[in-house]
Parts: C-alpha cells; structure tokens; sequence
C-alpha cells in the first residue's frame, strides 16, 4: 500500500479536519475516501462521454433550432 504526504496550510486542514470529525472519521480516512470518490466521478463522467459519443450523432444548432421553434418564432 502506498502513502503519500501532502502540504496544506493550516486554516484549510482544520476545514478538513471538522468535516471529518462531522461525519466521525479521521482525517486521513476522509481524505482518502474523498479522493477516491473524485477519482470515481471523473470515470464516470469520462465512460458516459465515450457512450454519447458512439451513440448519437451531432445535429446542427439550425436544426435543433427548426424543430423546436416555428419560422415565426426564431
């Protein structure tokens, strides 16, 4: 397993060290829990652009535009 060292200025760990102490973990568990559910959200969102991307085409803005607006109103 690795470890990691990392600097933060004082007024922000004691940020991170309430919302730990809130949620009745210790800093280095919400510090890590935290970074891994970033690391989670960034896959998700990277695996959800490459499904938009093989499954829908690109429609121009005038087309888009056509179909939901009348001639009279755009």
């Amino acid at each position: 397993m690795a470890t990691t060292t990392i600097r933060i200025p004082d007024d922000q760990y004691n940020e991170i060290q309430e919302l730990a102490n809130f949620h009745g973990m210790k800093v280095s568990d919400f510090m890590r829990d935290t970074l891994l559910e970033r690391v989670e959200d960034e896959n998700d969102y990277t695996a959800a652009i490459e499904v938009l991307n093989q499954h829908n085409e690109s429609v121009p803005l005038e087309d888009v535009m056509r179909e939901v607006f009348t001639e009279d109103e755009v």
